[in-house]
């Protein structure tokens, strides 16, 4: 074999090397893709208890603020405490509403915790149960003190206990978290106005519904 035919030979072998590598890299991506189809599917499939919004407002109005957020999550807590939402709500009326969705990223108990604010919402306690664990929940967010929370805020223990130990809303509140990574979350809070992701304070927030009215 002549030396050019033994260049040509390598260079041969080094582009069907490249593209296996291609095709490899195509087929993991491909398979990830659909491994986070399947789950999607999976949780939606499985639950069948109905996600009923955390909301304040009017369903119809023109703008629409979903917070992502994390009962462990310090800056969530301090949102809360400058009281962003309700501020905006006092100065924007019926042209906004505010819903609450779960991204229990931040402790190994959020998720947990998350579970417990729906079994609350069951007995129409999501803001009072919400409200107290932003507040009041000095003792963390394990089950015991969870339930503490509910006996606290005077819901039925015996419903509400049932409800957390059986994981009834384990699968809504995963099928927030998808919704959240999904919508290009990667930390709490994360906030949407109208699908769009906004910086998380009073100005930014504030900014991006006048744009929506005005627009």
């Amino acid at each position: 074999m002549t030396k050019s035919r033994r260049k040509q030979k390598k260079l041969e072998m080094q582009n069907d090397s490249k593209k296996n590598k291609i095709l490899i890299i195509g087929a993991f991506i491909a398979g990830l893709l659909l491994v986070v189809l399947f789950s999607w599917q999976g949780i939606n499939g499985r639950s069948s208890i109905e996600r009923i919004p955390n909301l304040v407002g009017s369903p119809d109005a023109p703008v629409k603020i979903v917070e992502y957020a994390d009962f462990g999550c310090p800056a969530c807590r301090g949102m809360h405490e400058a009281r962003t939402m309700e501020r905006l709500m006092e100065q924007f009326g019926d042209d906004v509403s505010v819903e609450f969705r779960h991204f229990p990223v931040i402790t190994a108990q959020s998720p947990k915790a998350a579970e417990a604010s729906q079994c609350a919402a069951e007995q129409d306690a999501f803001w009072t149960y919400h409200d107290y664990l932003f507040e009041e929940a000095s003792q963390g967010l394990g089950v015991p003190a969870l339930k503490q929370y509910a006996t606290a805020v005077n819901l039925d223990s015996a419903t509400f206990d049932q409800c957390l130990d059986t994981g009834k809303y384990e699968d809504v509140v995963e099928m927030d978290e998808m919704a959240a990574l999904t919508a290009g979350a990667r930390g709490t809070p994360t906030v949407l106005v109208n699908g769009q992701r906004v910086t998380p304070t009073y100005e930014n927030i504030a900014g991006a519904i006048h744009n929506a009215l005005d627009g």
